[in-house]
């Protein structure tokens, strides 16, 4: 029911759901910054369009429409999605969130908004040594800042070619070639901090940070369907379901380790066979269907024994 209208900073991650899902162009439509390098990760099939226009059964929207851009559909569903992976996916529910929730301006679902999340934690440091540590860093900046620009314009000219992460240090390049350290980075640094932390530590404190905002809110966890085999092996999952997950676990960065892997391995040896002798594209051209992954498989070692 309805039309997904998904809302994730990271053309990265677009492009990998697409690829996943195996999703038809005639079905997406992708609002993003029109550049090359997008256009490269999402592939010459797909065209980045702009807000306005028609809507498609999936619409995903990077920050460029977040504020201030309007969408109409009255079959709209909204989505966010943050991948504790990608900071810049990790949205401030006070400020960027509450615009989002108005960008669908007529849906009939528009009480309603679906947050996808992951957690991120920074157990060893608090606040308070947190923002210590990067007003001592900050302090620093300025008197590097001043040191540099003892040196001569054309020295400071050939030294701005290589300084690609000036922004880590909270120093950014003024006028004439000088090092400026940046009050705005400091404070971008802290807020961030904050999202990521206090915000995004768990569902408790995401929950308890859209209740602030007046919203009321209903949570769920995402279960692996591999949790099913551990109290039935015999569980009836679908193949495309199961090989699907296994490929999502494998591209997670500790994917390797996860007892659902293992188990998935463990009680359907069909699922890391058909990965490792057929891969993601054949297996999907093969509809997921395990008679025809058996024969391809089949037909594969027979020949590789010629």
């Amino acid at each position: 029911m309805g039309n997904a209208h998904i809302f994730v900073n990271s053309v990265d991650f677009i492009a990998k759901v697409i690829k996943l899902a195996r999703l038809s162009p005639d079905d997406v439509k992708i609002v993003c910054s029109q550049n090359p390098l997008n256009q490269k990760k999402l592939g010459e099939e797909y065209t980045v369009c702009k807000p306005l226009g028609t809507v498609k059964k999936i619409n995903f929207y990077t920050s460029t429409c977040f504020e201030g851009s309007d969408v109409f559909d009255t079959e709209g569903k909204t989505y966010i999605v943050s991948d504790k992976k990608r900071q810049h996916t990790l949205l401030d529910i006070s400020t960027l969130v509450i615009q989002i929730c108005g960008r669908i301006r007529d849906s009939r679902y528009k009480d309603t908004v679906t947050h996808i999340f992951s957690g991120q934690r920074y157990d060893s440091v608090n606040m308070d040594e947190f923002r210590a540590a990067c007003l001592d860093k900050y302090s620093q900046s300025i008197v590097l800042a001043t040191k540099l620009n003892n040196f001569s314009e054309a020295e400071r000219s050939k030294l701005n070619r290589i300084a690609n992460n000036l922004g880590k240090e909270y120093m950014r390049i003024g006028e004439n070639n000088t090092f400026e350290a940046d009050e705005n980075l400091l404070n971008l640094d802290i807020i961030n901090f904050k999202i990521h932390q206090l915000v995004y530590q768990n569902k408790i404190t995401v929950a308890g940070e859209y209740q602030k905002q007046g919203f009321e809110v209903r949570q769920s966890n995402y279960t692996y369907y591999a949790d099913r085999l551990k109290t039935d092996s015999d569980s009836k999952i679908s193949f495309k379901d199961l090989f699907l997950e296994y490929v999502d676990l494998l591209s997670s960065p500790f994917g390797h380790y996860s007892p659902e892997l293992k188990l998935i391995e463990k009680e359907r040896p069909l699922i890391k066979e058909a990965y490792n002798k057929l891969g993601i594209d054949r297996v999907a051209q093969l509809y997921f269907n395990q008679t025809n992954v058996k024969k391809e498989i089949i037909k594969k070692t027979d020949e590789s024994n010629l």
